[in-house]
Formats: C-alpha cells, structure tokens, sequence
C-alpha cells in the first residue's frame, strides 16, 4: 500500500508546473527571439528613412524638370554648360529647418544641371538635373534627363 502512495505523490509532482531550468531556458529562446525582431525594425527604419530622402531628391528633381521646361528656348538657364542654384534661391530647404530660401542658407543637399546643345538631334537640348544629399547614409544621387524641342 505505501508503494501506491509513493507513486501518486511521485505522479502528482510532475504535474503541477515547469522547473526553474525548463523556465531559463524559455526565456533565453524567447530572448534570442525578440533580439531578432528589433534588428528587423531597426533596419526597417532605415531603409524607410534612406527611401524618404531618395524620395525628396526625386521630387526636387521633377520640380527642377518642370521649372526648366517651362522656360523659353533661348532662355540663359537653357544654355549649353554646367549650370546650378545657390541654396539660398533652390526652392528647397537645404538645412532642414523647416524655412526654404532664407539667407544664407546651407546644407546638405545640391542641384545642379547640364545643357547639352542639338543632342539627341538638331534643334533640341537634353537637360540633365542632378539632385545630390550628404547625409547618414553617405552621398547619395538622383539624375533626370529631359529632352526639349525648339519649338518654330
């Protein structure tokens, strides 16, 4: 009859919960786990932030592209040669205060273009814009071209 005793509280200790090295053990797995998670996010993060700043070079780009377009043929800004904005007169908020143009405004980011005279063809001008930001993830560069008729 003892044996039967031994044997029910022997049974009944099995059963009531984890041992302190079966509960380590889980928290170290989940540990390793979570530590994963917040690599995923952190490079998440920065590959939104890297894509936002890619983003904003493309729009000033495009925007450069329409201002350009819509000058005259025979406008100064559309001659053949290098030509760029000084970050005070860009239309872009070059330090990143919240105010575009103010005086004597610097920062990170330039714009600069390429007037390319009867290229592809006579009577045409290929532009190309070039937006380029410094910044945490090191120089990075967004360039349009655009050709433009002479309209007669």
């Amino acid at each position: 009859m003892r044996n039967k005793h031994l044997e029910k509280a022997v049974d009944s200790t099995w059963s009531q919960g984890f041992t302190l090295m079966e509960v380590l053990i889980g928290l170290a797995i989940f540990s390793i786990g979570i530590l994963g998670v917040a690599a995923m996010q952190i490079s998440a993060t920065n590959g939104n932030s890297l894509a936002g700043r890619i983003t904003s070079n493309m729009t000033w780009a495009f925007d450069r592209v329409e201002e350009v377009m819509a000058l005259p043929y025979t406008d100064a800004a559309l001659s053949a040669g290098d030509h760029s904005v000084t970050a005070g007169s860009d239309g872009i908020d070059n330090n990143s205060d919240g105010e575009i143009d103010e005086a004597g405004e610097t920062g990170n980011i330039s714009m600069q273009w390429t007037v390319t005279d009867d290229m592809p063809m006579n009577r045409t001008k290929t532009i190309q814009i070039t937006v380029t930001r410094t910044g945490p993830g090191g120089l990075r560069t967004v360039t349009l071209t655009q050709v433009i008729p002479e309209i007669i």
